[in-house]
């Protein structure tokens, strides 16, 4: 009886680790998965089907392996990426750490892309920019964007 036990007890975590291995392989990232823990992605009181809503598990897949499309390229008519949707709006949605910290990840749409430049400040690729003391600044936004952008697990 207790062989049986056994058995069935390696049996699950077998399945645990065959899962969780092959979410780690597909994603490249671990954890593989983060779940939502709050409302801020909904887009209606009840849920929607394509939003994100608390208590839903979320693929997080490493940002080297896919092209993040970010609000403002899925809107420019310019843009390659024009038209480019997830989750029922314009632009893709990542999960980052605030400030490269060890605290909750957050989930949101990316909006600008923000890539470190060589003067200690932030470079907006695609969009008109203005010096702002150390950090180049979006004309049309009112916060220096060095809050902006995706970081890695890790």
């Amino acid at each position: 009886m207790s062989s049986g036990i056994a058995r069935e007890a390696m049996l699950a975590l077998g399945l645990v680790v065959l899962l969780l291995g092959s979410m780690w392989v597909a994603t490249g990232s671990f954890p593989p998965m983060v779940v939502v823990e709050s409302g801020s992605m909904m887009h209606e009181e009840e849920g929607s089907l394509g939003a994100i809503d608390p208590g839903d598990l979320v693929l997080v897949m490493d940002p080297d392996r896919v092209d993040i499309v970010t609000f403002v390229e899925a809107t420019d008519a310019d843009d390659d990426h024009f038209g480019h949707q997830s989750h029922g709006m314009p632009g893709d949605v990542i999960i980052y750490r605030k400030n490269g910290g060890s605290d909750t990840p957050v989930i949101h749409r990316a909006m600008l892309k923000a890539v470190a430049n060589s003067s200690g400040g932030w470079d907006v690729p695609g969009t008109p920019s203005a010096q702002c003391g150390q950090h180049h600044m979006d004309t049309r936004l009112p916060v220096p964007l060095s809050t902006v952008g995706p970081t890695t697990w890790g």
